[in-house]
């Protein structure tokens, strides 16, 4: 009677998830396996598309950054010219 009562305790806990697991534990049915399918992949496609947009918005405030501090040099330029011509 003991004998069962310990094999029977043991093996409810082989997939129950622990508290030092990293992941989930073992999938039951089909459906909970589509589930985790479509995170992963929803989750890998999100990431590569952030990526995406984070090197794109870097690249234009590079540009925009440039291009600022040419636009100051010019009206720095203009209004050294001006001052110069009327004072």
């Amino acid at each position: 009677m003991i004998e069962y009562f310990l094999t029977s305790m043991s093996v409810m806990f082989y997939d129950a998830a622990e508290a030092w697991h990293f992941s989930i534990q073992d999938l039951a049915t089909p459906i909970m396996e589509g589930m985790i399918f479509f995170h992963k992949y929803l989750i890998i496609f999100s990431m590569e598309y952030f990526r995406y947009l984070w090197a794109n918005a870097c690249i234009l405030y590079i540009f925009a950054v440039y291009f600022a501090n040419i636009l100051i040099m010019v009206c720095v330029f203009f209004v050294k010219a001006y001052l110069l011509k009327h004072l």
